[in-house]
Parts: C-alpha cells; structure tokens; sequence
C-alpha cells in the first residue's frame, strides 16, 4: 500500500505547516511511542504501537490498541478495526493524522511563485483600498431586505483577508443559538469539504465549534457539499432534533433544531441553548426558486402552443375511418365561382417585367455595358502589340 500521512498538533489551523507529511509504500505502518514504529509519536496517553494500518482486500484499514484514539473525531475502543477513507483523520493523544492516497499528484498551495503572483495582483487591485456594494452587483432576487454595509477591504490585503471579507455570515452553513448563555450567536462551518466538533468549554455554559476550547464533546458536524450531517457521540449527551432522539446520523435541513444535554449536574439559571440551523442565504433563495418553478411537460408531449395540440379535436376519430361525399348537383356546380385568371407575368413577378423570360432591364443593361467594356479593353491591348 501508498499512503500518505500529514500530522499536525491537535487545534493548528489547516493553512499552518504540518509536522511531518510524507509517503510510506510498506504493507504494514505502526503508529505510536515505540522507538521500533514506523511513525514514532510521543507525549502523554499515547501506547507503544497505538495505531497498525494494513493492506486488506486492496483497501486500507486500522486496528486501534491505545486509549482516546478517534476517527473523524468519533472516538473508538480498543481492538476496533475501521477501513481507511482517503481524507480520514484519526485523533492520537495530541496529534491529528490525516491519511491521503500514496498515489495522488501532490498539489502544493504554498509554493513561493504562486503566493507572489497572487499578492502582486493583490497590489495591484487594491493599492488604494475598494468598496463594494454588493446590492448593486447582485440581482434584484439575491438582493437583501435590510440595510447591507459597503464592504471595505484594506490597503494591502493579502488573497485570502479578501475571500474571507466577501463571504459574510449568512452566506455559510452555521448554526445560530438561541436561548443561554450565548443568545443569537452564530457558530459558521469552516468553507468547502470539512467537519467540525460540536460540544461544550470548560465551564459548561457555553457552546463551541473550537478544537483548542472543546471540553466535552457531544456530537460531530460534517460537511459534503451541500449536505451537512450530525454524528451523535454517546447517548448520555441526548442528542436530539426538532425534539426527537438521534442515534444516528442525520442530515440536517433549514431550521432545525438541535439539543444537548449539559455537562454540568447543578441547576442552571437559564434554560438550555437550542442551536437552529441555517443554510446559506443564496441557497434557500435558489431552492425556494426551483420549487415554485413549473415543472417541465414531458418529453414526448407537443409544445403548448403546437398547432397539432390546438386543433386536437376532443374525442380523436379511428384511423381508418372514411367518409363518402356525395356527388356534386348541377345547383352546386353553377354556384362556383369561376376559377381566378392567373396573374400577369409583372404581378406574379412582384412588379418587375423581365425580359427574354430571365432577366429585368437593370439587369440587361448591365450585361450590354459590360460586353462593351470587355470588347473596348481588348481592342486597346491588340492595338498596343
């Protein structure tokens, strides 16, 4: 097997520089404290071989032996056996190991060339600071109700402050509290692919998203797209949507509402948060558009406006149905009108009278001074020879 690992300290921000990142092609890697591991990882909590990823069935997959070990933030006992994802994490002491395919291309979004040409067009742009009103760019149907600031992006901004200013709070996946100690605050979901903890600090009155401020942990949070999914820890924390129990996970929809217990045995002075979440601003604009939308006709159905379908007689007759007309009476035939002239050949020809049966005058004349014009250019070359 190839993989690749990338380890990190438990809280580093995923743009700080990992530990160690390197490929291993071996068909059985050790992770832990032991000099003899392939991956040797030492601090506190951490067993002599904490981690054995292998080769099976052409995928690859672990066997947890230490405490504490978690997968994708779930935690696991000892002895389980997981199959490996590319892009799994797995938690040791305080360590995050993500594994990644030996195989992939490497794609290096810290190289020094790419970061120059980014900040020179970053100069470049932005010398003088901008300002932007985002009313004014969107559609009327994007535009928001309220009163939106202009958005002031400093002098000098580097390429990701800018990215970060323009996306505002309502246009991220985030869940926003209602009731405790933290009224209307909003915990956003870090952008594109991720998962996040979702628990309490260690005072226990206050809910976070944080890794370096998480003390007990009570669910995870993933994100795939536009798909996010709630992961319950263990049932003690009662983890629950719109008042219903979840043990399993559970994709999450606009305004739902989510429940914990809290930590804490004392009574509290004020009631337990509910974290309500939302979906980007721009897609509940999208999905409510696409739902009052017409559904399409079908595809072997005529047009609307088909003439077929407008003269389409209520009850279809037989196909080979047919009909005998009777004969026509003297009555009948001296009541025709007798048949029209054809048009003169200047009226069928839209005015025009043409000549030799092909051509109009315009046209004739062309031809005569054009014969003479050709005849007069060669006499003047055979007498100049």
């Amino acid at each position: 097997m190839e993989v690749k690992l990338i380890v990190r300290e438990v809280g580093a921000p995923p743009a700080a520089k990992p530990l160690l990142e390197d490929v291993w092609r071996t068909s059985v890697l050790s992770l832990g404290s032991s000099p003899q591991a392939t991956l040797r990882l030492t601090g506190l909590g951490i067993a002599a071989e904490h981690v054995v990823l292998f080769e099976e069935n052409g995928r690859v997959s672990f066997t947890n032996h230490g405490d504490g070990t978690r997968l994708n933030g779930l935690p696991l006992r000892v002895g389980d056996r997981r199959a490996i994802t590319f892009g799994d994490r797995i938690h040791i002491g305080n360590y995050v190991v993500t594994v990644l395919d030996g195989n992939a291309p490497a794609v290096k979004l810290d190289d020094p060339r790419a970061t120059g040409l980014l900040q020179a067009a970053t100069r470049e742009l932005f010398t003088s600071g901008l300002k932007f009103d985002l009313d004014s760019i969107l559609p009327a149907a994007f535009r928001s109700s309220g009163n939106r600031k202009s958005l002031e992006i400093p002098e000098n901004a580097s390429f990701a402050q800018i990215l970060d200013a323009l996306v505002a709070p309502e246009d991220s996946f985030r869940f926003v509290i209602e009731g405790g100690y933290q009224p209307n605050v909003a915990l956003s979901l870090p952008a594109g692919d991720a998962e996040a903890p979702l628990g309490w600090e260690a005072s226990g009155l206050r809910v976070t998203m944080s890794q370096s401020e998480l003390a007990t942990y009570c669910a995870l949070v993933r994100k795939s797209g536009d798909c996010v999914t709630l992961h319950p820890v263990t049932a003690e924390h009662r983890l629950t949507v719109n008042d219903e129990p979840v043990a399993a996970p559970r994709e999450l929809a606009d305004g739902d509402r989510i429940r914990f217990a809290s930590p804490l045995s004392r009574p509290l002075e004020r009631p337990l948060p509910t974290l309500v979440f939302r979906t980007p601003t721009t897609l509940s604009i999208l999905t409510e558009a696409v739902a009052a939308a017409p559904p399409p006709p079908p595809a072997d159905s005529p047009p609307a406006n088909s003439p077929a379908l407008q003269a389409a007689p209520e009850a279809a007759p037989p196909l080979r149905q047919v009909v005998e007309m009777p004969a026509p009476t003297d009555d009948d035939m001296r009541s025709k009108p007798p048949p029209a002239a054809p048009p003169p050949a200047s009226v069928a020809g839209g005015g025009k009278t043409y000549y030799l049966g092909y051509f109009t005058g315009v046209e004739l004349m062309i031809m005569v001074f054009g014969t003479l014009l050709g005849a007069l250019v060669v006499y003047v070359i055979l007498e100049t020879l």
